[in-house]
């Protein structure tokens, strides 16, 4: 860009310089937290920091019965009552972070009860890179579930926190190596870092017994967009050990390839 003098003149050029691959890469990290946040079986919803709804996933939705337009702008209000909903703004003024059973009403009037995660994250947008607050909504359905509370946030993007907040651990990958996985799934691997497992071969780390069924398996995912239905498999460990886990795995485009999602739960 030119820098014009006192007469109008340019005197300079200054230059705006950006890594473009870091760039590159933070858009398909959001990607990825995209199309988890869509997936979800939890229901999720992302509010403002004055609590009034911006969007919702569709297990959301399922839950509820609200459609987008309909909660838009509104508050949870709408849906828990006046109580309910002041002790979650309570929580959140007190420590950002809100969990318990709750009781909700859906649109046909029906009460529906389940554990409530409600907390305050930092999520970074514009050009500029200016953070904004938005407020987290993660509901599991008491029926059917374990209810445990997910564990403290981090300071990340709403998308990245319900990655980070799942009870499961969650792996990402592509073209056979992993590119994500959740602070769970760490400890389930036995890693103290994400480096010990991003961009190493899945196959790694399965036992020998499962790890062709399981190649075959996502293959056929990507091949065919199947989902991997819930399985018993073993993995084994960065420090050699084993762990019999139960999974579970989908398949979304990512970048112009195919990747995949698998949910682990030790048994």
């Amino acid at each position: 860009m030119e820098k014009a003098g006192r007469e109008g003149k340019p005197r300079g050029i200054l230059l705006f310089m950006e890594d473009l691959s870091d760039r590159q890469g933070l858009a398909g990290r959001v990607e990825v937290y995209r199309e988890i946040f869509l997936r979800s079986e939890d229901a999720v919803a992302i509010l403002d920091e004055q609590g009034n709804y911006l969007e919702q996933n569709p297990a959301h939705y399922a839950l509820l019965g609200y459609a987008d337009e309909e909660l838009r702008g509104s508050t949870p209000r709408v849906h828990l009552g006046d109580a309910t909903y002041s002790g979650v703004l309570d929580g959140l003024k007190r420590s950002g972070i809100f969990q318990g059973e709750v009781t909700s009403r859906t649109k046909s009037g029906r009460r529906v009860a389940f554990h409530l995660s409600t907390l305050k994250v930092k999520t970074t947008e514009g050009n500029e890179g200016e953070e904004s607050g938005r407020i987290l909504s993660i509901a599991r359905n008491v029926r059917g579930t374990d209810g445990a509370p997910p564990p403290h946030p981090q300071a990340v993007s709403a998308e990245a926190s319900l990655v980070e907040q799942s009870p499961d651990a969650i792996l990402v990958h592509s073209e056979g190596k992993i590119i994500l996985v959740n602070s769970v799934g760490l400890k389930l691997f036995g890693a103290s870092e994400s480096g010990q497992l991003v961009g190493r071969k899945l196959a790694d780390f399965w036992h020998q017994d499962v790890r062709e069924s399981l190649e075959r398996k996502i293959e056929q995912s990507y091949r065919e967009g199947r989902e991997i239905s819930l399985e018993e498999s073993r993995l084994i460990r960065p420090d050699g050990q084993m762990r019999d886990v139960e999974l579970t795995g989908s398949t979304f485009d990512y970048q112009g390839k195919k990747a995949g999602e698998m949910i682990l739960r030790a048994t």
